[in-house]
């Protein structure tokens, strides 16, 4: 009996899979080095908890070291990275055009710069 595109092109490759995904390739890149359709490719996924779950773990992996890494530079003290972590993890209050807050300005400014400091010196 003649094995499956799966057993084939995907089951042999999944450590060299895992190294893609660490490396930031994405579901398109990894279907088309393996010479797979897209449609397979997540059929496979369904189908092959193995599959699932290495390109699962391993995007986690990467994620968790670019989070680690922008809280690094935003603790360092890199504007940009302060922002962007800012409105992404406080939306309400650090989103363009927040709602209205009756605390003072000025006070939650005060309070951003001592949390801030105290973080870089904990470093």
């Amino acid at each position: 009996m003649a094995k499956s595109k799966y057993e084939s092109h995907v089951a042999p490759r999944l450590e060299e899979i895992k190294d893609w995904v660490r490396n930031g390739a994405t579901d398109e890149d990894i279907y088309t080095r393996l010479g797979i359709s897209k449609n397979a490719f997540y059929e496979y996924k369904r189908k092959y908890n193995d599959f699932y779950d290495s390109l699962k773990e391993n995007r986690d992996y990467v994620d968790g070291q670019v989070e680690n890494a922008l809280l690094q530079s935003a603790l360092k003290g890199n504007i940009t990275a302060q922002i962007f972590w800012l409105k992404n993890r406080r939306p309400k209050t650090w989103r363009e055009h927040p709602e209205p807050s009756t605390e003072d300005p000025q006070k939650k400014l005060d309070n951003l710069i001592r949390a801030i400091e105290k973080a870089a010196e904990n470093e």
